[in-house]
């Protein structure tokens, strides 16, 4: 079995994510040694000792070997602001790229993940290491060329009625603000579907957020 773990420091926030075998006391003190013997300047090491070494240990959870490189990637697409040098996994020795799993490997993934609930602590972590997190021009303009062209994942999606029901209980009670109650009714006001300056259809929330007055072509005139 190998033990996924982080490192963290006062702030108790994952700093690192790793992998493995040792005992968990052992793997923090060569991290420790590692970076007082050290001369290289990476994100691991300088955080190490920007904190007088003083870093804790924490288990994640322990999996079998084979699906130990797959966790570990997994927790580190979960975090931000960490301080690994890659995406963790085998990466810094056989490259991970163009690795497909075999069918056995994805259905024992398949079977691990399945049921799999987050702590409420663990949620926290991830939030607040994503918080203040800047996505750069050129890594949205990526997204949006990937997306272009494609139905959304949940089009065609149709609501099963013991969802429906889970839905009305949920709102049942519930109090709008202002800008909500101020938003239903414009929606109610609305007697077709598209923007009389562009001619775009689209829903009714994203007429009155984006079209009409606010509409482009109105604003390049």
């Amino acid at each position: 079995m190998t033990k996924i773990y982080y490192l963290t420091d006062y702030t108790n926030i994952p700093k690192y994510i790793g992998k493995t075998k040792n005992i968990l006391i052992n793997r923090k003190n060569e991290h420790i040694s590692s970076s007082k013997n050290s001369n290289r300047s990476t994100y691991k090491i300088n955080w190490i000792k920007s904190v007088d070494y003083n870093i804790t240990i924490h288990l994640i959870e322990e999996c079998d070997d084979e699906l130990s490189s797959d966790r570990e990637i997994d927790y580190y697409s979960k975090l931000y602001k960490l301080t690994n040098g890659t995406k963790g996994g085998d990466v810094a020795h056989i490259g991970y790229k163009g690795r497909k799993c075999s069918d056995e490997t994805k259905l024992k993934l398949s079977i691990a993940n399945n049921g799999r609930i987050l702590s409420d602590e663990w949620k926290e972590k991830i939030s607040i290491s994503g918080k203040g997190r800047i996505v750069s021009e050129e890594t949205k303009k990526k997204i949006s060329d990937y997306r272009t062209g494609k139905p959304h994942k949940r089009k065609g999606h149709k609501i099963t009625e013991e969802i429906s029901n889970k839905i009305s209980i949920a709102n049942k009670g519930r109090i709008y603000t202002d800008d909500e109650k101020k938003l239903i009714l414009e929606k109610k006001k609305l007697t077709y579907d598209y923007c009389p300056n562009c001619g775009i259809h689209t829903s009714q929330t994203n007429l009155i957020r984006w079209y009409f007055d606010k509409c482009k072509k109105i604003i390049e005139k």
